[in-house]
């Protein structure tokens, strides 16, 4: 139980609750990846030697921390739609949104919601309340 100074990787943005691993790096300290980050592979099969195990302390120590999180959603268009999303995550999960980014043609809709949580399961709990709205087709986790 060692106490190290870290950083999230901007390359695949875990946060607690993701299955993570540290990779020592040379001028920026241990950089946490999720395991299944793009760049996993990559680190694992040519700086094997740097790789090291990682995994989140108890919830307590996080309980004040916020993570940024992209949820993509891909549906058909219709009126009122964004609003159903927005409501959604802000008044019925209480969840800050910090950018919506909405585009729509022929018909479908294509969205990003950039939102800030606390952990993995309150991810999981809106992307499975977007995933009930009518018209709304693909909802995931950036």
């Amino acid at each position: 139980n060692q106490n190290l100074h870290y950083k999230i990787a901007s390359c695949c943005n875990p946060i607690y609750g993701d299955d993570i691993f540290g990779f020592t790096t040379i001028n920026d300290g241990i950089k946490v990846h999720k395991k299944d980050c793009p760049n996993a592979i990559y680190l694992y099969s040519n700086y094997n030697y740097r790789v090291i195990k990682a995994k989140w302390e108890g919830l307590d120590n996080y309980q004040n921390s916020q993570f940024d999180v992209n949820i993509i959603i891909k549906g058909i268009d219709s009126r009122g739609l964004i609003n159903e999303l927005t409501r959604i995550i802000s008044k019925k999960m209480s969840i800050d949104m910090r950018n919506i980014e909405f585009k729509t043609h022929s018909g479908l809709m294509d969205g990003k919601i950039d939102i800030q949580v606390t952990d993995e399961s309150q991810v999981n709990k809106i992307i499975e309340n977007i995933k009930k709205v009518n018209g709304v087709k693909q909802v995931y986790r950036e």
